[in-house]
Order: C-alpha cells, then sequence, then structure tokens
C-alpha cells in the first residue's frame, strides 16, 4: 500500500469514527462521574428513550415527590401496565449499563468497609460528599434498591434511621424475633451475658457484620444485667 493509499484510509477511518451515532460512543466525562450520585444518575437517564426517560424520573421522585403507577400513566397517556413495564426495562437498564450505579456500589463498599456501625444515609452523605443529597431526597436511593439496581443493596429503618445494607426489612426482622428467642432461652438457662452475645451477633450474616453491635445492643436496650446474666 502507498502512501497515498495510507492517507485516504485514514482519512476515511476518522469520518467513520465522527459519524459514529452518539449512542454508542464513549463519553469520559460519563465514565468518570459527575459531582454526585444524583446528578450522574440523570446523566445516565437522559440516553433512554422519551417515555422511558420521564416513567423512570417520576418514579424516582429525583426533584418532585415519587409518583405511583397510576399517575404517571395519567400524566404521559399510557396504561398502568405499560408505565409498570417501563419502569422495570428503565431500572434494569440502570443496572446494565449506569456508570452511576456502577460507582455507587463501588463507593458504598467502601465506605461500610471502614466502620463496625451501620451506615445511614447521613452518614454515607457525610463520609463520600459524592452521594450528596440522599440524606434529604432519599425516594430516589430507595427506589433503585428495590428495583435491585444497587444489588444487595437495601434501604432500612433502623431506630428511626435509614440504614443502607445488604438484608431487606422483612430479614431485619427476622433477625431481631431470632435474637429475642435467642434471649429468652439464654435466660432460662441462666447463660452468660457473654454466651448470648456471641449467639445474637452471629445471627447477623458475614457481609453485614456492621449489623452485629446494633442487633446486641437492641437486647440490651430492653433488659437487666446483674452478675453477668440477663435478667
Amino acid at each position: 500500500i502507498g502512501k497515498k493509499s495510507i492517507k485516504h484510509l485514514t482519512e476515511a477511518l476518522k469520518r467513520s469514527i465522527e459519524e459514529i451515532p452518539s449512542q454508542y460512543s464513549v463519553d469520559l466525562d460519563s465514565q468518570e462521574g459527575r459531582s454526585t450520585f444524583y446528578e450522574q444518575l440523570l446523566f445516565d437517564i437522559v440516553e433512554f428513550k422519551q417515555n422511558a426517560r420521564e416513567t423512570i424520573k417520576m418514579r424516582l421522585g429525583m426533584s418532585d415527590p415519587p409518583m405511583s403507577l397510576n399517575a404517571i400513566a395519567k400524566i404521559v397517556g399510557l396504561t398502568r401496565e405499560r408505565i409498570r413495564q417501563l419502569d422495570n426495562q428503565a431500572a434494569e437498564k440502570l443496572t446494565l449499563y449506569s456508570a452511576a450505579i456502577k460507582t455507587a456500589i463501588t463507593r458504598i463498599d467502601t465506605v461500610r468497609s471502614k466502620h463496625d456501625y451501620p451506615i445511614s444515609l447521613r452518614i454515607l452523605e457525610e463520609k463520600d460528599a459524592w452521594f450528596r443529597g440522599v440524606k434529604d431526597n432519599k425516594s430516589p436511593i430507595q427506589h433503585l434498591c428495590k428495583k435491585g439496581c444497587l444489588g444487595k443493596y437495601q434501604i432500612i429503618e433502623i431506630d428511626s434511621r435509614q440504614v443502607i445494607t445488604k438484608v431487606s426489612e422483612d430479614e431485619w426482622k427476622e433477625i431481631l424475633g431470632l435474637s429475642e428467642v435467642i434471649l429468652d432461652e439464654g435466660m432460662k438457662a441462666n447463660t452468660s451475658v457473654g454466651q448470648i452475645e456471641l449467639s445474637v451477633k452471629a445471627l447477623a450474616p458475614e457481609d453485614c457484620r456492621e449489623l452485629r453491635s446494633e442487633l446486641w445492643n437492641s437486647i440490651l436496650a430492653n433488659s437487666i444485667i446483674e452478675d453477668d446474666l440477663i435478667v
């Protein structure tokens, strides 16, 4: 191939790259992440088709209170079932392709790994400024957790705090119930406080170690300790 042919080939390749549709191009800013979680999330949603984009924005409650499927259906002019499908499709797309979602999971992992206590949305925001806004507007991150967009992460209420962890509300209630059973059995058997504490803390899953102290504290809050026994 001569120099002239190489030059023509290079120019043709350059033109073809420039003509690639925007939805297939790589946005470096998107890859690196916007200044906050919600800003990056909005940026990712912009690429969705109009109905899906409007549906997920209204379901998330990014700027206004989150809306029900019925309310969105009336606004968009589609059936409730179609809105439900669009909501699910948008959530799946965010899970698979959103830079905001991937970054959020990594950053939450990092914050949790550095502390041995439950991470509330307030603490998450304090420890990582990228999550600025989640404390005052928890609706978007709650909806994403319910849809499974953030992996195993769920937001549950513990002592009036919105905590992000890897157990669901129902699983947490079940664990609390089992801890009460252990307490009752320990009291009947005159089991030492130390033994009961170990048994209770062992109820928390391995990837929810930060909940162990919370479980134990919930028992202590409703118990009286005398001579190394819970009575």
